[in-house]
């Protein structure tokens, strides 16, 4: 028995051997069998976009993986070179939506938050647009970002409450609109500016404005949804003044017009950042304005929608749990109601106590003549 069952485990041992050593072997030739059909599809594709984007043929030693290959292709092209911003971009974006979940119950201090952003976006535009008309040099607040930054701090600083999403709305697109363009053409974004730190103070203020907006939508007031036409026309005043600039109406000295984004937007020419010009037709141009004019549209009633959604909901568990998530009125404007009410109640204070302290002898004199009376009734009895 003992021989056997030596035996049976010897050959168990060897079928064991055996058949990994053969799942090995087949392993390995399925690796480079796949590996020859990956060289010779990433070549195939390195060559097929090369004679359609005519790019030299020198650029075919990228074709080793077809990740790489495909990758370096259309760095060449034009798109892709500083691919390295966009996770530092979403990572920016992760970090300012963990910021807001902590501040989810603190509506004060993230209101606080928003105006200290407002100030100081709103503060370096001021500067810089001022600094450029000192200078002579035809650069004016033309884009939608550009007048976002003065309707988002005008809003807030003064602190007009029934606006917030207004301001929030504006902040927002700004912010989600240049974290889009930055992920679908990074070296068109950057090519833009005179220089890196140019670049990277225009993310700052991006980034910046996504998450005042942010903060607007989840952690301030329900906003009014009978107050949501002050975005629509908003909107459509900023496109009508584009579209005066454009006619030369306005700021008629400018040389760039062909490169103002939200011309670019409304007539189409956006889409060729990734379509290619020549086979960009009037009808794709008119097809994708559409879709955009209406994703705008969408996009403004789901701000203020989401926003009474999120803030009943964090009113429900703020109940529950015994939170008070009020938010204090904070702007230019409820400072200087502060300010007159306190006025007014120390000016009445001050009058009431002069009206007691010229009231206080004659009623010294009152007193006097009853006691006086009193004496004589009592001397009668």
């Amino acid at each position: 028995m003992k021989k056997r069952a030596d035996k049976g485990a010897f050959f168990i041992v060897v079928k064991h051997l055996f058949c990994k050593h053969k799942a090995i072997s087949i392993g390995r030739r399925i690796f480079r069998h796949s590996l020859i059909i990956s060289q010779k599809m990433s070549k195939y594709l390195a060559d097929k976009i090369r004679l359609e984007y005519q790019i030299p043929i020198w650029y075919n030693k990228v074709y080793t993986i077809q990740l790489r290959a495909s990758a370096r292709v259309f760095a060449q092209r034009g798109n892709m070179q500083f691919w390295w911003l966009i996770p530092i971009v979403l990572l920016a974006c992760a970090v300012e939506g963990f910021g807001v979940y902590l501040l989810r119950y603190k509506n004060t201090l993230s209101i606080i938050l928003v105006t200290v952003i407002a100030a100081f976006v709103m503060g370096y535009k001021t500067f810089e647009f001022a600094g450029y008309r000192i200078q002579g040099v035809a650069e004016y607040p033309i884009e939608f970002s550009h007048i976002s930054y003065f309707v988002f701090g005008t809003i807030v600083l003064l602190g007009l409450r029934r606006l917030y999403g207004l301001a929030g709305y504006c902040a927002t697109l700004t912010g989600l609109g240049n974290v889009i363009a930055l992920c679908a053409s990074p070296d068109s974004m950057i090519s833009g500016f005179r220089s890196g730190g140019y670049f990277a103070l225009s993310i700052i203020l991006h980034n910046l404005m996504l998450f005042g907006g942010v903060l607007l939508l989840c952690n301030s007031v329900k906003f009014r949804i009978k107050d949501i036409w002050t975005a629509f026309l908003a909107i459509a005043l900023i496109c009508g003044f584009a579209q005066l600039v454009n006619a030369g109406l306005i700021y008629s000295d400018i040389d760039y017009k062909d490169s103002i984004a939200i011309l670019k937007i409304m007539d189409g020419r956006i889409f060729e950042y990734i379509v290619p010009p020549e086979k960009l037709t009037v009808a794709g141009k008119v097809i994708g304005c559409i879709v955009l004019f209406l994703a705008v549209c969408g996009s403004v009633v789901l701000y203020y929608w989401g926003n009474n959604k999120i803030c009943a909901r964090k009113e429900k568990l703020a109940e529950q749990k015994g939170i008070d998530i009020s938010c204090k009125k904070i702007g230019i404007i409820p400072l200087v109601v502060y300010i007159a009410g306190k006025i007014g109640e120390r000016k009445k204070a001050l009058k009431d106590a002069q009206d007691c302290t010229s009231q206080s002898p004659g009623q010294d004199v009152s007193d006097e003549s009853v006691k006086e009376k009193d004496g004589l009734n009592n001397t009668d009895e």
